[in-house]
């Protein structure tokens, strides 16, 4: 489709159409192709029709250039037409943009601090929680290791702190009298602000030691004094071993429940900074605060600057060059003169 300076197309162009346009120079480039490549200047007439070839080059340059501009003008004249008009209304709204978006990078900026002063206070507040269902923990632990100890014999250390040892329970009268200590004076459930399912676990248990032990002590009740002996010794030695590997058990467990609401806890409050700051993306920028203490390896050469002393100093350079001398006014520069050919 044809079109004026003046014409705003109606349609995207073809190929066929612009390769109208510049018909008389389809066949210009593989006109010299040949003659380029086979070109060796030997004399002042051989130089001629090369400068001529290369004066005709360039017309033809110039001429396509003419037309691609007189072509594409009306099309850049709609472009900037319509970014321009586009612009009007979207600078503004860009402005806007920035505005408001900034107001809402300050506010999740301030409430990601907020979250942060929150997480602190909150993840102490978990540490001392940690803390207190230890100290628990310990006691019903100190509490499990005394009846171990009073039941199977072998040292201990009582509720007020004091060492202890027993020669462990060797009739049933004294697992009865054991039993009836435990149900009276060991921590209970309603005593624990924390581990009051663990003091149930470890209730149980000893209770279970006993029963178990009071058991054995009735069936060997029937067994000769000598045998007896031996045979008492080896399940005391035996539910000793047993009650040191199920305390284990409940204490590796119970230390797994507190890490456990920890890592809850801290990824619950990590959450929280992570959604109040959710949609700010942070990039390092940088700006020069003192130039004299930026490092030689970060600078760089401001061309301008060292284009502005060759046009100030241009005969003088010429002159320093031309006796074969180094330019050193500028130190780590080297000046020089580079030869171009010109072609018209």
């Amino acid at each position: 489709m044809e079109t004026t300076n003046k014409t705003v197309p109606a349609v995207i162009l073809k190929t066929e159409e612009i390769s109208k346009k510049f018909e008389d120079y389809k066949d210009t480039a593989a006109k010299y192709d040949k003659y380029a490549l086979a070109l060796v200047i030997e004399n002042a007439d051989k130089l001629a029709v090369a400068s001529n070839n290369v004066a005709q080059i360039n017309n033809a340059l110039k001429n396509i250039e003419n037309i691609r501009k007189s072509y594409q003008e009306p099309y850049f004249n709609t472009v900037k037409a319509i970014n321009a008009y586009a612009g009007l209304l979207s600078d503004p709204l860009d402005r806007l943009k920035t505005t408001i978006n900034g107001k809402i990078t300050a506010y999740k900026v301030m409430q990601e601090a907020q979250a942060k002063i929150k997480r602190e206070k909150e993840a102490a507040a978990l540490a001392a929680v940690a803390e207190e269902k230890r100290k628990e923990l310990a006691r019903l632990t100190n509490a499990q290791d005394m009846i171990k100890g009073m039941l199977y014999g072998g040292s201990y250390t009582n509720m007020k702190g004091e060492s202890r040892s027993s020669q462990g329970c060797k009739t049933v009268q004294e697992c009865d009298d054991l039993r009836t200590l435990v149900t009276d004076k060991f921590p209970t459930p309603a005593s624990m602000k924390y581990c009051n399912k663990d003091a149930k676990t470890i209730f149980a248990t000893v209770i279970g030691w006993i029963d178990e032990h009071k058991s054995t002590l009735e069936v060997l009740t029937h067994v000769d004094t000598k045998s007896k002996e031996v045979l008492l010794n080896n399940a005391m030695k035996a539910g000793s071993v047993n009650a040191t590997s199920m305390s284990e058990e409940i204490i590796t467990s119970a230390e797994a429940d507190i890490i456990k609401d920890i890592s809850k806890g801290e990824r619950k409050l990590d959450k929280e900074v992570a959604d109040a700051k959710k949609g700010v993306r942070r990039t390092l920028k940088f700006e020069i605060v003192d130039e004299t203490l930026v490092p030689e390896y970060y600078k760089s050469v401001d061309e301008s600057k060292v284009i502005s002393f060759m046009a100030e100093h241009k005969e003088e350079i010429y002159a320093i060059l031309a006796l074969g001398n180094e330019v050193t006014e500028v130190p780590g520069i080297r000046f020089y003169v580079h030869d171009q050919n010109i072609s018209k």
